[in-house]
């Protein structure tokens, strides 16, 4: 764990601007299913992408707007790490 943390529950800081980003909870850790410890980026990143993959795969809303360009890249990019998902 970091020295001096300023980023409240968050390892760091590229994890607190992502989870300001979509608006993610900043106070409990227990919401990205930490413990124990500090919420790391890759724990925020797991929650974004449920949310991006909630919207592929259910239509729900978008978690934050996207231009068209990277709207499409992060789709790819979840059809590659997640193919399982999209198979249906």
């Amino acid at each position: 764990m970091p020295v001096g943390n300023h980023y409240g529950i968050f390892w760091n800081k590229k994890a607190k601007l992502l989870a300001i980003k979509y608006n993610l909870d900043m106070d409990n850790p227990n919401a990205y299913g930490v413990q124990n410890g500090y919420v790391k980026s890759n724990d925020v990143q797991f929650i974004v992408d449920n949310l991006w993959i909630e919207h592929f795969t259910n239509l729900t809303p978008k978690p934050i707007e996207l231009n068209g360009d990277d709207y499409l890249i992060l789709h790819y990019k979840l059809l590659r790490i997640y193919p399982n998902f999209f198979n249906n």
